[in-house]
């Protein structure tokens, strides 16, 4: 029994092995720059401690490799990183990536990688991505920064389309004392205030929260301007149509 033991377990070391993470990686990075840009209208439901926000429909415009734009009609304290995770920006600094294992989720195969930033200046400790190499997206990202807590990704994938963008996003994140600004809290900071009350928490103290962000409508390789992103100027408005 100890023998046959000691060959599964090499044979799966060995396994691992013949997977070259940074190949697996590079591949999904070619995939998705073939998205120069796109235009996609979002409905967000954030879900954070001390505040309470309604559902928010939205159009987000991107355009490679970083430029973002939200246009929303009511207030948005949303992290980019959930709203507009990708592979090129996680992956644009020097890193070591280390193959973990194959695992099953939903019916399919999942590599799991560990990336660990070169860079001091990067600000992250240790990234973990679940990739399914078959169709080279990502489906799940935990991620552990210096100084700006944890949180994690979770995307899904819809099987319409050429480019593999994902159809829902839920972001969570965990931040230990983060106060928020009164400029960001605006009129809910009574409602902030009684919601300390209600579970005995300060805002000092970890924030936690989730957002949910649905994704439909999707018009990629547009050849967007750059001044869609100037937030001194109004949108074009061809482009909201």
């Amino acid at each position: 029994m100890r023998i046959i033991l000691l060959i599964v377990t090499l044979y799966s070391f060995v396994f691992a092995q013949d997977k070259d993470p940074v190949k697996i990686l590079e591949n999904v990075k070619a995939d998705y720059e073939k998205v120069k840009d796109y235009k996609v209208d979002v409905n967000i439901n954030v879900d954070v401690n001390f505040l309470r926000m309604p559902k928010t429909k939205a159009t987000i415009f991107y355009k490679a490799p970083n430029k973002l734009r939200l246009k929303s009609d009511g207030f948005a304290l949303l992290p980019k990183a959930g709203l507009n995770f990708t592979p090129t920006k996680l992956l644009e600094h020097d890193f070591d990536a280390i193959y973990v294992k194959t695992e099953t989720q939903n019916d399919t195969l999942l590599d799991v990688i560990k990336v660990i930033p070169k860079e001091d200046s990067v600000g992250i400790i240790l990234t973990t991505l679940k990739v399914d190499s078959k169709t080279n997206t990502i489906r799940h990202v935990e991620t552990t920064t210096k100084d700006k807590g944890t949180f994690s990704i979770e995307l899904h994938y819809s099987d319409e389309g050429e480019c593999h963008l994902p159809n829902l996003v839920v972001f969570t994140f965990n931040v230990e004392g983060m106060t928020l600004p009164a400029s960001m809290t605006g009129d809910l900071g009574e409602e902030a205030e009684a919601e300390e009350m209600r579970t005995g928490k300060k805002r000092g103290e970890n924030m936690e929260g989730k957002v949910i962000v649905t994704y439909k409508n999707y018009k990629v390789n547009l050849n967007l301007p750059d001044e869609i992103f100037d937030d001194e100027k109004e949108i074009p408005e061809k482009y909201l149509k």
